[in-house]
């Protein structure tokens, strides 16, 4: 099996139904009542069928997906995947039980095993009905009030508007900074640090100084330029040391690969720094932009850059793909538009699927690809976390600072690292590392969560918080909670028009204190979407070919650094990252895709 679809279904196994939240009854007497997953023998071998995930109820209709297994006679392993099921419902409301028949597996899906998806689909045409003849009224209602919720939450669109779009044909890096730049104290005595950005960036009350490779680099404005900085203060060692200790990028260029060679500001060429305070992309290309025409189409693409830029003939207009969407421009100046996946000239559809160009056909509406990558965006990982797990008190910058979550009667802390909702007085739910915790206040005590009022769910992409929508708990017994998330987590969104893309567009409040809790960003990154049918789908962050934003593959100057989503819960595996800083461990390698799950 994959590795990118172990960490979407093979962990499937624990989920126990999404049902479980918000009903009424204890999770141990639900667990009692309506039991998942349900076991069906057959020839082919052992089928489980854990509990459906509500798509729609309309009428006496039922459309749901479930995760399953197939152990067959003799195999040395379990295939794990997804059938999507249509019903007819029967409701016995005094017994608070569904009962279902007239059964359609429309389709399913086994990412590891993609020749053998016909004979599963009849295997569990005949099996699914034996298994899932019930369910229990509170699980289906509760489930399909989360989709509704999240429905009306999503009707706001994502934000479209084009981050400052910038190009180099040198090695260069983006260095971001949120906002105008906020020195704040620093453990080194004659520095103080700029406190608002992902990297260590340092001011001695004449110079910045910025951490690169092995060395550091020197401007006397943020702006630059920056040059190498031949003999730094020894106070740089002391702040270095500290840094090491925190979530901070060092932008070392370190490679995943042990037994590559780290770049140095002494053998290497030395990157061009370039600042942005506002949302921004860096495009490097080696060189000038080399262009190679897409048979079948009047397209070119630019074949000297990871990056996804384009040349249409017909209109002599660029364009470039960004967190899954498209912009558009004259030239490398700009100005760039948005342009709504609706309008893309045909010829992107027509690109050939032996193309290099090919992976974009995820990022244009309509396509196969496209279609593919929502299905699998909506395929949860999942797993059983202890009642007895832990989680840390919240790194809560002072007292904790309600902000209201417009739209609904929720609130979040803004000054906590660590989401953190109130859904009712003393009632607040937290996310840490993709599972739901629960406490009386925002200080704690924090206890794993057996349920989660669905209110949460209505949260707007509009919230800082919004996230968090994509994080479940599925059901619990008197032992564990199963738990899990869809790949909206790490910020993923199926936007209007069908296509996935990175991030929401929306700018939200920073908090910038005694410490700097950045929220989640769209740009900057360089977050590409992808579905193919070699590898699946994928999202991934950094340019190849560059030292872009914070990630980095310099093929031709032998750099390399991963890159970062935002949020990696640790409970389903690497990354483990508690919080939403980037942390490197994968990117885009070699013009090849390197997924990030």
């Amino acid at each position: 099996m994959s590795r990118r679809f172990a960490s979407f279904v093979l962990v499937l196994l624990a989920a126990a139904g999404a049902g479980a939240q918000g009903a009424d009854t204890t999770p141990d007497a639900a667990a009692e009542r309506d039991p998942w997953p349900r076991v069906a023998q057959s020839a082919s071998g052992t089928v489980t069928i854990y509990q459906p995930q509500v798509d729609a109820w309309q009428g006496n209709t039922l459309s749901f997906h479930a995760a399953v297994s197939i152990e067959a006679p003799g195999a040395k392993s379990t295939v794990f995947g997804v059938a999507f099921v249509t019903a007819r419902t029967q409701v016995d409301k005094e017994d608070q039980l569904v009962t279902l028949d007239a059964f359609t597996v429309t389709r399913v899906r086994f990412p590891s095993i993609p020749d053998s998806q016909s004979a599963y689909l009849a295997l569990l045409r005949g099996e699914v009905p034996k298994a899932a003849r019930t369910i229990s009224l509170p699980r289906l209602t509760a489930s399909l009030q989360i989709v509704n919720d999240k429905s009306r939450a999503q009707s706001a669109p994502v934000k479209n508007a084009p981050p400052a779009i910038l190009f180099s044909t040198v090695p260069a890096i983006l260095v971001l900074i949120d906002g105008n730049p906020k020195l704040g104290p620093s453990p080194a005595a004659g520095l103080r640090r700029v406190i608002n950005t992902g990297v260590l960036l340092a001011y001695d009350g004449e110079l910045y100084w910025l951490r690169v490779f092995d060395g550091w680099m020197q401007a006397t404005s943020i702006a630059g330029p920056w040059v190498v900085g031949w003999a730094p203060p020894a106070s740089l060692d002391t702040l270095l040391t500290w840094a090491r200790t925190q979530r901070i990028d060092l932008l070392t260029g370190a490679s995943a690969d042990p037994t590559e060679d780290s770049p140095s500001l002494w053998a290497s060429t030395v990157p061009v720094i370039t600042t942005s305070t506002t949302p921004a992309e860096l495009i490097v290309s080696q060189g000038a932009l080399d262009y190679v025409p897409i048979p079948g189409t009047d397209l070119l693409y630019a074949s000297n850059t990871s990056a996804r830029v384009f040349e249409y003939i017909d209109t002599q207009q660029m364009f470039v793909l960004l967190s899954g969407r498209w912009f558009s421009a004259p030239g490398t100046s700009g100005p760039w538009t948005y342009v709504p996946g609706s309008r893309l000239p045909n010829d992107f559809r027509d690109i050939p699927l032996d193309s290099p160009a090919e992976p974009v056909l995820a990022s244009v509406p309509g396509t196969p690809q496209a279609r593919e990558a929502v299905i699998d965006n909506s395929i949860p990982q999942t797993a059983s976390v202890s009642r007895s797990a832990t989680m840390p008190a919240p790194a809560i910058d002072g007292a904790p600072q309600m902000a209201p979550i417009a739209g609904t009667s929720l609130s979040y802390v803004l000054n906590s690292p660590i989401p953190i909702i109130r859904t009712a007085p003393g009632a607040y739910y937290a996310v840490y590392s993709g599972v739901w915790f629960a406490a009386p206040a925002p200080t704690g005590p924090w206890t794993v969560a057996a349920s989660v009022p669905t209110s949460i769910y209505a949260i707007p992409p509009s919230s800082a918080v919004y996230y968090v929508t994509y994080v479940q708990v599925y059901g619990a017994t008197s032992s564990v909670v199963y738990v899990g998330y869809t790949p909206g987590y790490f910020g993923t969104v199926v936007a209007p028009g069908g296509v996935v893309v990175y991030g929401t567009g929306y700018a939200y409040p920073v908090w910038i204190g005694a410490a700097y809790y950045p929220p989640p960003m769209t740009y900057g990154f360089g977050a590409a979407v992808a579905w193919t049918p070699y590898t699946g789908w994928a999202v991934t962050f950094g340019y190849g070919y560059s030292y872009g934003g914070v990630a980095v593959d310099m093929t031709f100057g032998g750099a390399y650094w991963g890159a970062h989503p935002y949020y990696g819960p640790a409970y389903y595996g690497p990354p483990v990252v508690a919080r939403p800083y980037p942390v490197r461990y994968c990117g885009w390698r070699g013009c090849h895709w390197r997924r990030c799950w």
